[in-house]
Parts: structure tokens; sequence; C-alpha cells
């Protein structure tokens, strides 16, 4: 998937300001902290990408984070935990269709400490990180 990393020239960083244009672009497998690079504060990271799931039914993504983030799935919202916070968790539910679905997440680092989680469970499987091979870019 397309992975997108934000700088703050101007201090505090927020979902809202995700809408800048990128420091750096590139491509990476895994929704985490990795692509940051070792970013300490005022970052934010844009995934984009696809999500393939294996069968119609409903499923439940979990996203943890310490600061905001926002999930959309197939253009609609599903998560929203905008914010400067500790981690938390945050979690939504949508019925998807079996096949690749458009995805967009979106996580800002205010000052502090920092984390990205991203888990789903469907049907026959529990909460677990996404598979890599069920992610693609565009």
């Amino acid at each position: 998937m397309k992975g997108s990393i934000y700088v703050s020239t101007e201090g505090s960083i927020y979902l809202s300001a995700i809408a800048l244009t990128p420091a750096r672009k590139g491509v990476t497998n895994t929704l985490d902290l990795d692509f940051a690079q070792g970013g300490k504060a005022d970052f934010g990271l844009r995934f984009t990408g696809y999500i393939e799931v294996p069968s119609t039914d409903v499923y439940v993504f979990n996203v943890e984070s310490d600061d905001g983030t926002r999930l959309r799935i197939s253009g609609r919202e599903l998560i929203l935990n905008d914010g400067v916070h500790g981690m938390n968790a945050a979690r939504g539910e949508i019925a998807l269709e079996a096949g690749w679905h458009s995805f967009e997440l979106i996580y800002f680092q205010g000052t502090g400490g920092q984390g990205l989680q991203v888990t789903w469970e469907g049907p026959g499987f529990l909460a677990t990180p996404i598979p890599k091979e069920r992610l693609r870019r565009q």
C-alpha cells in the first residue's frame, strides 16, 4: 500500500493537517509506525490501498493509537479517534462483500508517547493484525 509522511513546520499537527503536501511518499506493507522511520513528534501518516476480505460477512476493525487516527473502508468512515491522547482503542464494524475494498488510515503524532496497532476480526478468526497478503497498493 502507499504511505505518506507529513511533518509540521508550525508545531502541533492534527488529522485536519494531513491534507497538506507530504514531506515523503513511499510504499509499505504494514500498518504501523515503521514507515515514520523514527519520527518523534508533530508528524502524520496516511496509508491508502486495498484490503481483501475472504468472505461476505461483518468485519470488526480495531485501531489502538497514541495520538489520533481515522479509518475509512470503501469510503465509509469507520473509526474517528482524533485528538492528542495516550494509547487508546477505537473499533468499528462494517458488512463487506468478499473481495478488495479501498481503505485509508490516517494517524498523527503530537508529542509524548506514540503508538499504532491495527487489527481486524471476522468469520472464523479473532482480532489479529491484518496479514500483508490481504493488503495491496492502488
